[in-house]
């Protein structure tokens, strides 16, 4: 949570924890290759991701896109 605060990674590594999962399981939970989900850990490339995208990872965390894309920590 803390290294989302200070937007050193994306809020997907935060749910990915909250969840108790690693990137093996969430890749395949959401259809992609872990070095993808990886590279979503990124602010930068997080920031730039499209809804379609967002709205695997928002599934998967049982969340809205909204909750995904404004979380600050």
């Amino acid at each position: 949570r803390q290294q989302v605060i200070k937007n050193e990674v994306s809020p997907i590594v935060y749910f990915m924890e909250k969840n108790k999962m690693d990137v093996s399981i969430l890749a395949s939970y959401v259809s992609m290759w872990k070095w993808s989900v990886k590279r979503h850990f990124k602010p930068s490339v997080f920031a730039k991701l499209n809804d379609k995208i967002l709205k695997k990872y928002a599934a998967v965390f049982d969340i809205s896109v909204e909750e995904l894309k404004n979380f600050k920590g």
